[in-house]
């Protein structure tokens, strides 16, 4: 059993910094959007949603290929621009940047995925001894919780306080998460010998398709309706009803999330589980993605 020390140590508390900017980052941008674009904007969390798998596919080829922690810090960067880029043309010219916005949204998403499949599934992973890569898993996915909850009241201040130039706040987040990914040294690994371009190691595990339907539905029940309160909340219309709701709904979800985590593992080999966390997580994201679009579409 490890020890609270041998845990906690740097690179690893280094990492789940990272993965929080990171979701901060993504999720503010998302808020800002549908505060700037509207109904179109909510519809865009669709494609956001779509693009989460796109290239996942590639993950262990881009972990292979390049330095353990370079592909994700190109990425995460490129997520980044992509953010500075859209607030540029929103900026120049509004209706363009909106009718278009569905595929600034697949980029963001498909670059999202990639980077947390390569944080979570192998440098979290990397830095995380043996023993221990179960819990640390599993504050990843309270750490993508918080930060989503966190994301809309950011979103909200920034856009009161500097208008139209608030997803430039984003993506400073997310250029922040890059930069505390490459303060963690990873030692070189020569590459595989046969290592294909496409390949479900470390993006996803097919079994037990009944279970991820249901962590699927629950995530997606959970995020509908938390964005109905956060809705009320962040925009400060705040009501005793709509933060008792969303604080017992966060207390039931949380917990049942590691439940099903831990019934997700049981029975799988070791050298599976950074697969089995990065099929869970995506399964988990396409649903509350899925449910905050819902829930924004009817607002």
């Amino acid at each position: 059993m490890c020890s609270s020390k041998s845990f906690y140590n740097r690179d690893l508390v280094v990492l789940l910094i990272s993965h929080a900017l990171l979701t901060l980052g993504a999720y503010t941008f998302l808020a800002l959007i549908i505060l700037m674009s509207g109904q179109r904007g909510a519809l865009s969390l669709f494609t956001y949603a779509a693009g989460l798998p796109l290239i996942g596919a590639c993950t262990s080829f881009f972990v292979e290929r390049r330095r353990r922690n370079s592909s994700c810090i190109i990425s995460i960067t490129l997520i980044a621009i992509v953010q500075t880029l859209w607030q540029h043309t929103f900026k120049a010219d509004t209706a363009y940047a909106s009718y278009t916005l569905p595929l600034w949204t697949l980029a963001i998403g498909m670059l999202f995925g990639l980077s947390n499949l390569i944080l979570q599934g192998t440098l979290i992973t990397d830095v995380t001894p043996s023993a221990s890569r179960q819990r640390a898993h599993r504050s990843t996915l309270t750490i993508v919780l918080l930060a989503m909850l966190l994301s809309p009241f950011l979103a909200h201040v920034g856009y009161n306080t500097i208008g139209c130039s608030a997803p430039l706040a984003a993506a400073a987040l997310t250029t922040l998460s890059a930069l505390f990914v490459g303060f963690v040294r990873f030692p070189f690994r020569s590459p595989e010998d046969k290592v294909t371009l496409l390949s479900l190691d470390r993006f996803l595990y097919l079994r037990k398709p009944l279970l991820a339907a249901g962590i699927f539905l629950t995530s997606a029940l959970y995020a509908y309706m938390a964005t109905v309160d956060l809705s009320m909340l962040s925009s400060m219309h705040i009501t005793w009803k709509n933060a008792i709701r969303l604080a017992i709904a966060t207390a039931i979800y949380l917990p049942l999330l590691h439940a099903l985590y831990r019934i997700y593992l049981k029975g799988l080999q070791h050298c599976m589980r950074s697969t089995i966390h990065n099929t869970f997580w995506l399964v988990m994201q396409t649903g509350c993605l899925l449910g905050i679009a819902v829930a924004c579409s009817m607002q």
